[in-house]
């Protein structure tokens, strides 16, 4: 038997979703019609022995169904313009993504836009990708971003770019590479370098010394923001 405290609600399955809308009660109500008080105010609650207008607990109900089905779905509110964030506080975007508040009297800003007033918190950036000279793989947690990929080195001393699937927004603050030794003791004396590193992404030197030490991967791994 199902827990009393769970409360299982469907995506369509809002309280009066169907409900006709408007601003107070209705002048004429039809019988059989349900209707919702889209401006009740439930500061004061009902008085004693008094009855609970239809409109007004359908308009009640609705938000609080629609509230949970939120937390369900999301895990967390979706962002109201009108509500004022203290710092810390957790909101849904409109991008589907979660973002913490950085500031307090957080009022009026959106996530999706407003980088100075919030920060992801995680975006998943999948799905992953093990494919040969793959650059797409990216996760945002807290703000920082993680890149990682892997290329084919070269087959001698030179140099590669690599391009990053998707640019870092600000910054790479680090970038680590390692080389592969796919050629057993023919590959002791290689090596690889960065170059340069920039948001869109890196070169690095590879160094041999000889001819024959060349080949392999370089996997690499960058954190930015």
């Amino acid at each position: 038997m199902a827990d009393a405290r769970d409360f299982n609600l469907a995506s369509d399955n809002v309280w009066a979703l169907d409900a006709t809308a408007a601003a107070g009660a209705p002048a004429t109500p039809a019988q059989g019609t349900a209707y919702r008080n889209t401006t009740a105010d439930f500061s004061a609650g009902f008085q004693y022995l008094s009855k609970s207008p239809s409109e007004v607990a359908n308009e009640f109900l609705n938000l609080a169904s629609k509230n949970i089905l939120q937390l369900q779905t999301n895990g967390t509110l979706g962002w109201m313009a009108a509500t004022t964030y203290p710092q810390g506080a957790i909101c849904h975007g409109s991008n589907n993504l979660t973002y913490v508040s950085l500031q307090n009297a957080n009022v009026g800003q959106d996530p999706t836009t407003q980088t100075s007033w919030w920060q992801v918190i995680y975006n998943s950036g999948g799905p992953y990708s093990n494919a040969a000279e793959w650059t797409t793989n990216t996760i945002t947690i807290f703000g920082i971003t993680l890149k990682w990929g892997y290329t084919a080195n070269l087959a001698g001393s030179g140099t590669k770019a690599v391009t990053f699937g998707t640019p870092f927004s600000t910054y790479c603050m680090n970038l680590q590479l390692t080389v592969t030794n796919t050629n057993g003791s023919n590959q002791k004396n290689n090596w690889a370098q960065i170059q340069s590193m920039a948001t869109t992404g890196f070169t690095f030197v590879n160094q041999c010394s000889d001819v024959e030490a060349g080949g392999g991967y370089v996997y690499w791994f960058a954190v930015g923001v």
